[in-house]
C-alpha cells in the first residue's frame, strides 16, 4: 500500500501484518483479497520516472446528445410479465435513463422500475447512447435477446453480485465515456468491448470470492487451476452465451472479432483483485514515465479501459451518501454468508466476514483509504473527471469514520486523506 503511494512501484514486498500500519484484521482482509496465485501480493517492478504525462493526439469530437428511450416490445413483455404497467413504466424508465450521464444517477430506482431486471434494459439504452447498434451494424433484436440472457444468468439470489450491480458498474462505465469524455478517444470496438465487459464482468457469479472456491477445492476452481477462477468463469459464461447466435457478430470483420475477444477478456480478468497492486503499479508507472500515455497506442487505450472498469467496479464509496450506505451493507451481507458457509464447513471465517462481529464502518474506512481512494486519484492523472468521485469519496469517508466514532467511542483516530 506505502509502494502505491509514491512512484516507488518496484520496491518487492509489503507486510500486510505489519500492526504499525493497520490492524491485524484489516491486513489479513488485504491478504485474502489481494493474493495472488502464489499468495503474495503482485508488485510489478518497473523503474521510476519523474516525467508524468499524456499524449493525446486523437482528435476531440463531440459526445453525442442522449437519445430518448422507447423500450422494445420484448422489454414491454417482460415489464408485464413481472406485473407492472408498460405504458406508466416506460416513461419513468425513459426518466430514469434520461440521466445516465450523470455520477448521481440512482440504480435502485431502475431497479425497482424494472421489478429487479434493470440490466437488460439499461444494457440497450448504453448501447443507443453511443450508437453501437447503428455505427457497427448489429441487430438491436437480437442483442436485446442477449442482453436478457445474461441477465438472467446473474444470481438474484446474491444481495451485491448480481444483475443491479452490473448494471450500475454500466452506468458508471456511461459516466466515464460521456462525462469524462473517455468515449472521444476510443475507437468503436474499443466502446464494444468495454460496454460488453462492464455488462458480463460478474455474470453467474456465486456470491463466494475466489479465496473460497479455491480452498474448498470447487468445481470451478478445478475447472480454472485456481487462476482467477471466478473471472475466467464470467468470461466464458459470456462468450458460450454470445457464440450460441453467430448472428449477433455477423457484421464484424474477423479481424474486430478477435480484437473484441481480446480485449473483453483482458477487461474482465483485470477485475480480479489479486491483480490490483500489479495493474495499478504499471498504470502509475507508465502515466508517470517520459512518454506518458499515448493515446494513438491501442495498447495504452485498453491500459485506461482496464483502470475505468477496476474503478467502477469498485465504486460503491464514490456514490452519493444514501447508495454508498446501502452498497456497503448489501456486500457485508453477502461477506456475512460467505462466513456462514465457511463457519458450517469448518473453515477460518475470513476478515471481516465474520457475523458475530459485525463492524460495516471500519471494512469501508479500510476498502476507502487503502485501495478505493489510491485507485481513483491515479486514474484521476488521466481523466480529471473522476475528480467528482473523489470528493465524493472524501465525503463518505468522513460519514463512515462519524459512524465508526458514535458506535466505538474508544476506536483510534485515521488519517482522513485520499491523496497519495
Amino acid at each position: 500500500v506505502q509502494v502505491l503511494n509514491t512512484n516507488r512501484v518496484y520496491v518487492p514486498n509489503i507486510d500486510f501484518h505489519d500492526v504499525s500500519k493497520m490492524d491485524r484484521e484489516m491486513g489479513d482482509f488485504l491478504h485474502s483479497i489481494l493474493m495472488t496465485n502464489g499468495g503474495s501480493p503482485g508488485i510489478t517492478q518497473q523503474p521510476p520516472s519523474s516525467s508524468t504525462g499524456m499524449m493525446c493526439s486523437a482528435k476531440p469530437t463531440e459526445v453525442p446528445a442522449l437519445p430518448h428511450m422507447v423500450l422494445s416490445d420484448s422489454s414491454k413483455s417482460m415489464l408485464s410479465a413481472r406485473g407492472l404497467d408498460p405504458v406508466a413504466n416506460e416513461r419513468a424508465i425513459a426518466k430514469s435513463l434520461s440521466h445516465i450521464d450523470e455520477w448521481e444517477w440512482d440504480i435502485f430506482q431502475l431497479d425497482q422500475l424494472t421489478g429487479g431486471l434493470p440490466l437488460a434494459i439499461l444494457s440497450r439504452g448504453v448501447f443507443d447512447r453511443h450508437r453501437l447498434f447503428a455505427r457497427l451494424g448489429l441487430e438491436q433484436d437480437k442483442w436485446e435477446t442477449y442482453f436478457n440472457k445474461i441477465e438472467a444468468s446473474y444470481r438474484l439470489a446474491n444481495p451485491y453480485h448480481n444483475s443491479r450491480h452490473a448494471a450500475d458498474v454500466l452506468q458508471c462505465i456511461n459516466f466515464f465515456l460521456t462525462s469524462g469524455r473517455l468515449g472521444i478517444i476510443l475507437t468503436d470496438i474499443e466502446t464494444l468491448s468495454l460496454v460488453i465487459a462492464a455488462i458480463v464482468h460478474d455474470v453467474d457469479h456465486p456470491g463466494r470470492n475466489n479465496v473460497f472456491e479455491m480452498s474448498t477445492r470447487s468445481e470451478l476452481a478445478m475447472i480454472w487451476n485456481d487462476h482467477s477462477v471466478l473471472e475466467n468463469h464470467h468470461c466464458a459464461t459470456a462468450y458460450s452465451l454470445l457464440l450460441k447466435d453467430p448472428s449477433l457478430l455477423s457484421s464484424l470483420t474477423s479481424s474486430q472479432k478477435k480484437e473484441l475477444r481480446e480485449t473483453v477478456i483482458n477487461l474482465v480478468l483485470a477485475t480480479d483483485m489479486a491483480q490490483h497492486f500489479d495493474l495499478h503499479g504499471k498504470f502509475k508507472a507508465k502515466v508517470h514515465s517520459m512518454g506518458g500515455i499515448d493515446l494513438k497506442d491501442h495498447r495504452d487505450r485498453v491500459m485506461i479501459m482496464v483502470m475505468a472498469l477496476k474503478c467502477d467496479d469498485i465504486r460503491n464509496p464514490a456514490r452519493i451518501q444514501t447508495q454508498c450506505k446501502r452498497w456497503g451493507e448489501l456486500v457485508t451481507e453477502e461477506f456475512f454468508l460467505q462466513g456462514d458457509e465457511e463457519a458450517k464447513r469448518g473453515l477460518p471465517i475470513s476478515a471481516f466476514m465474520d457475523r458475530s462481529k459485525q463492524d460495516v464502518p471500519k471494512s469501508q474506512i479500510s476498502f476507502i483509504e487503502f485501495i478505493v481512494g489510491p485507485l481513483f486519484q491515479s486514474f484521476s492523472e488521466v481523466l480529471p473527471e473522476v475528480n467528482v468521485c473523489m470528493k465524493q469519496l472524501e465525503i463518505n469517508l468522513k460519514m463512515w469514520k462519524d459512524l465508526q466514532k458514535s458506535s466505538s467511542p474508544s476506536s483510534s483516530p485515521m488519517s482522513t486523506s485520499l491523496t497519495p
